[in-house]
């Protein structure tokens, strides 16, 4: 658990906090994140394929034909950057648009042939990606890991809601 030291240096200065960034969680999921997004970039480059254009592929490739919204729920994109990127995906003709039967306000986004395709060519290169980093963990401390992860974002989900509250 990270230790936070509260000190004072002599009467009447103000309270000094010790906290590292090495001891926090944000800074070290930020770091990893960022090295992690390098080597997706690194990969995806000779697919002409952004970051973002592959965060609503992987969540497609999981459920095809959701609902413009869920799918920028699930990625965790905002509306605007959402709406540019599936744009940039049509336009390369890797999904398409269609209006939801039941609610015509809203827009499914289906995978075409082509990125259907482009599956089989990215997610073993990803894999290699993740094979890479995560040599000299054994699998036993990968799921533990992949475990403390997603407690660690239900966490801060549940703080989240507890502080817009």
């Amino acid at each position: 658990m990270p230790k936070v030291v509260h000190k004072r240096r002599r009467r009447g200065t103000p309270l000094q906090i010790i906290y590292g960034p090495e001891e926090s969680i944000g800074y070290q999921l930020r770091k990893t994140s960022r090295k992690m997004a390098g080597l997706l970039k690194v990969q995806l480059e000779n697919e002409s394929i952004t970051i973002a254009m592959w965060y609503f592929l992987r969540a497609l490739w999981e459920r095809d034909g959701v609902i413009q919204r869920t799918l920028a729920d699930k990625v965790g994109l905002m509306q605007p950057t959402t709406v540019t990127t599936l744009h940039n995906l049509q336009n390369r003709g890797l999904v398409r648009t269609e209006r939801d039967k039941t609610d015509r306000r809203s827009i499914r986004i289906y995978l075409t042939a082509k990125s259907q395709r482009l599956k089989t060519r990215l997610l073993p290169k990803v894999a290699t990606i993740n094979k890479a980093v995560s040599r000299g963990v054994n699998k036993k401390e990968f799921q533990l890991c992949l475990r403390i992860l997603k407690t660690i974002h239900e966490n801060a989900d549940a703080t989240l809601s507890k502080i817009r509250d």
